[in-house]
């Protein structure tokens, strides 16, 4: 929730700017910010969210289709394949001694606890299970061009902020989950679960993640029991809350820090040199009881945590990315005046 509240945008850009001794401007009509510091001046670009037929999407425009805000960036769009492609990280992860769940594109042999992934997808979609077993030759084993099955086990979700490739913001949260009354079954308090963005309920995630343990949406959990009702980041069902979850603010634990910091290290050297510098991604995983992260994809173009202003815009500034302002031109002379007419006395 704190991330996509626009005055905790406002507030830490605001921050951002004011401890680089710099000024900026908000252009109401299509919310370009402008920053400028002594002769240079840098422009962020805003995105949004937007439904349409396939869901959330991002724009860049500011029009009346707009939801909510998902943030600034001084550029538009970087994108490259690490950061797109879930299948192209998976084995660039396994390559360099990343930890990623297994993943298989062919079904030869009875596998368990998957997930059916698209190598292509954003925000949650093309995504389906999980599957207690998937049988050689079933339907279900039948993959499109792109598609995989990822190894799967409940446990912590977490994502990580990067800016040139160093931790900026990070959240390890559990996974959604409804407690039980006694007197309401699981579809009841699911239904409950209000949402200030009026977005729809994932039944199909939702009765799959059920199946999953053995319940069905009728089952009426009894006083205080949970039930994991979901297992995604972005899920309609997470707690909501006002508080910043930024791991970054009280210190990385050491647990988590080595990991984190090595992806970024190493995922940050893999950016195409022209679009390298002052770039942000996202990486996301499971973390397992044992508090080793799995890794499961990049993101080139995430929803912007507040937190990151500060290193951007210190880099944007202080890096030489932003353009030089042109100097104005020297005041022309005052016109020709003839003195005053005198008189010899």
């Amino acid at each position: 929730m704190y991330k996509i509240v626009l005055m905790n945008h406002f507030k830490c850009m605001s921050q951002a700017v004011k401890a680089q001794d710099a000024t900026c401007t908000l252009d109401m009509d299509n919310f370009h910010l402008t920053i400028a510091r002594e002769g240079q001046r840098a422009t962020f670009e805003p995105q949004f969210f937007v439904r349409n037929e396939r869901g959330l999407v991002f724009t860049p425009e500011f029009g009346d289709d707009v939801i909510n805000f998902v943030g600034w960036l001084p550029y538009f769009n970087k994108r490259w394949p690490l950061g797109y492609d879930k299948l192209e990280f998976k084995k660039w992860a396994v390559k360099n001694g990343h930890r990623t769940p297994p993943y298989w594109q062919i079904v030869d042999a009875p596998i368990r606890d998957v997930l059916r992934k698209k190598s292509k997808s954003s925000i949650g979609r093309g995504i389906s299970g999980p599957y207690k077993v998937i049988e050689p030759g079933s339907q279900e084993a039948l993959l499109s061009e792109g598609d995989y099955f990822e190894s799967f086990t409940f446990g912590r979700i977490c994502k990580v902020w990067y800016w040139n490739g160093k931790v900026v913001a990070a959240e390890v949260r559990k996974a959604p989950t409804v407690e039980g009354d006694g007197i309401r079954n699981i579809k009841q308090l699911v239904s409950d679960r209000t949402d200030p963005f009026g977005r729809e309920i994932n039944w199909h995630a939702v009765q799959s993640t059920l199946h999953y343990q053995g319940f069905s949406p009728a089952y009426i959990p009894q006083l205080g029991e949970k039930i994991v009702v979901d297992y995604q980041y972005a899920s309609r069902l997470t707690n909501l809350t006002f508080n910043n979850d930024n791991l970054v603010l009280a210190g990385l634990a050491p647990q988590y820090a080595e990991q984190m910091a090595r992806m970024g290290e190493d995922l940050w050297t893999q950016l195409p040199q022209e679009i390298r510098q002052n770039t942000l991604f996202s990486v996301d995983g499971m973390v397992d009881d044992d508090d080793q992260i799995w890794w499961v994809e990049a993101n080139c173009n995430p929803l912007v945590h507040p937190d990151a202003y500060p290193h951007m815009v210190a880099s944007v500034l202080e890096g030489g990315a932003a353009t030089k302002t042109p100097a104005e031109p020297p005041a022309a002379p005052p016109p020709f005046q003839p003195p005053p007419p005198f008189t010899l006395q």
